[in-house]
């Protein structure tokens, strides 16, 4: 390849619940942490990720929050919890834009 890097082998990302295996114990505290720093009523943003899923595992019975993610297994732990949940792939348009 000219001017370009060629990868020694095939990249394969980890499924989801390998990667949820790994560093499990840190993604825990991060989540933990992160909770706490969450005000009942607040609107939050998690991304996807095993890590957002721990923290939106861990705001699950927190009233009145509004989150809104890109993650299906984040909006999936919070399907059937009292927060308001948004899963969009839609790129969010400025006022007057088509």
């Amino acid at each position: 390849t000219y001017g370009g890097a060629i990868s020694r082998s095939e990249f394969r990302e980890r499924s989801v619940r390998d990667s949820a295996d790994v560093r499990a114990h840190a993604k825990a505290g991060i989540a933990r942490r992160a909770a706490e720093l969450v005000a009942d009523g607040s609107t939050i943003f998690l991304d996807a990720g095993t890590t957002c899923v721990g923290l939106a595992e861990r705001l699950f019975h927190r009233p009145g929050l509004t989150i809104m993610t890109r993650g299906i297994e984040v909006a999936n732990a919070l399907a059937s919890s009292d927060a308001a949940t948004t899963c969009s792939s839609q790129r969010p348009t400025m006022t007057g834009e088509p």
